[in-house]
């Protein structure tokens, strides 16, 4: 017997686990995207239209024309699919919807005004088109980080002294779509938060670390330390947010004085690659509890069981431009340095385009692996010897 019908925000290649999933469960799939769709995603899925995943509108109303009865939503996407997500929670009062409130989309501006009403920990952040306003709240002698209003995968930020960003305004050089934010120190976390009934069914402390002290992702680990601090940060919060039903891939700040929201994706896993990376240090298929939670169903609640912290995920990216060797035998290669690993190719790069490294998405593969005792930079170096054509 098919069940109902879950929506899929996107058909791309990260969304195909996700709908090959929902299948086998017995679900009809509606997707919809435009650009990057895979074509086996397409051809699993009972109904696709090519609807942008940014033009909630559109797809509200395309999924309205089939007179089927939506029992779920859900998306590995990022950027504007998440506002599109939350959306189509809302117009068909799934289980997950969350108030309007919090849909405050990819501005960097209202999302800390929003971490700031709800008392969750924020950044100070000025606009810098109205930078005038703010200017005399401005220290000469502190650090700044300056960055797009809109963006994500760690493009176009940089590093300022306060000094310098008051003459830069002053020369009119910075641009109106930036953000300006304090500069904070202290460690870099990837928090997976997922919630049902109003209850953290799971919490995973992920560390983030950059690549050669840049901005660029580089390993990602687990820091049990922080796990407790982190899990009651988020009960105090949930109250104020309203949620009962959501997960949250929620990228934090945590020095000495406590915890600051930098960015938090509500209705979403945060992506293939870290979906599949808290899926090994979880020891459960993050896929599946994602499917229970967006139909309505039970979750397993995961908080007790012990994570399997031997696990990193190194980024691995490269400076110059060449042909990889073929998967097959790249593959034989890594896994004879690190044994038991999961290697993640970045589909989205041609074989080709190796030499670019400007955004997050410009990685060529990342390694799943338990040789915590090689730092990133050691793992960079072995993959470099290995990874092109001779």
């Amino acid at each position: 017997m098919v069940k109902q019908l879950v929506v899929s925000v996107g058909a791309g290649c990260a969304q195909k686990p996700f709908i090959e999933k929902l299948k086998r469960r017995g679900y009809k799939v509606a997707a919809f995207g435009h650009g990057k769709n895979d074509p086996d995603a397409i051809t699993l899925c009972d109904y696709f239209t090519a609807i942008d995943t940014s033009n909630s509108e559109e797809a509200i109303s395309w999924l309205k024309t089939l007179n089927e009865e939506i029992i779920g939503a859900g998306s590995f996407a990022g950027g504007r699919a998440i506002n599109t997500l939350q959306h189509i929670d809302r117009e068909f009062s799934l289980c997950t919807k969350i108030p309007k409130k919090l849909s405050v989309g990819m501005n960097k501006f209202r999302q800390q005004l929003l971490y700031k009403k709800l008392g969750a920990g924020y950044i100070e952040t000025f606009p810098a088109d109205n930078f005038a306003k703010y200017v005399d709240h401005i220290h000469s002698n502190k650090h700044y980080i300056v960055k797009p209003a809109v963006g994500r995968g760690s493009a176009g930020v940089y590093k300022i002294s306060g000094q310098d960003l008051i003459e830069k305004f002053f020369r009119k050089e910075l641009k109106e779509d930036e953000v300006i934010q304090e500069c904070i120190s202290g460690n870099e976390y990837r928090v997976l938060v997922l919630v049902h009934k109003k209850v953290i069914k799971i919490l995973s402390p992920i560390k983030r670390e950059s690549r050669y002290g840049g901005y660029l992702l580089g390993r990602l680990s687990v820091d049990l330390n922080v796990l407790s601090l982190l899990k009651r940060h988020f009960e105090n919060i949930l109250p104020n947010m309203e949620i009962d039903n959501s997960i949250m891939k929620a990228d934090v700040m945590i020095d000495e004085a406590g915890i600051k929201l930098i960015e938090v994706d509500i209705g979403v896993g945060g992506g293939e690659f870290f979906s599949n990376y808290v899926s090994v240090i979880e020891g459960v298929d993050l896929n599946d509890l994602y499917i229970d939670l967006i139909t309505g169903g039970d979750v397993e609640d995961n908080m007790g069981v012990e994570k399997k912290a031997q696990y990193v995920m190194d980024y691995f990216y490269l400076d110059k431009g060449g042909e990889l060797i073929d998967r097959e035998n790249l593959q034989e290669k890594i896994k004879s340095l690190f044994g038991d690993c999961v290697i993640q190719f970045n589909s989205s790069r041609n074989r080709e385009e190796t030499g670019r490294l400007e955004v997050n998405s410009d990685f060529v593969l990342n390694v799943i692996h338990q040789r915590e005792e090689l730092s990133s930079e050691d793992v960079d170096k072995l993959l470099t010897d290995c990874v092109m054509l001779t």
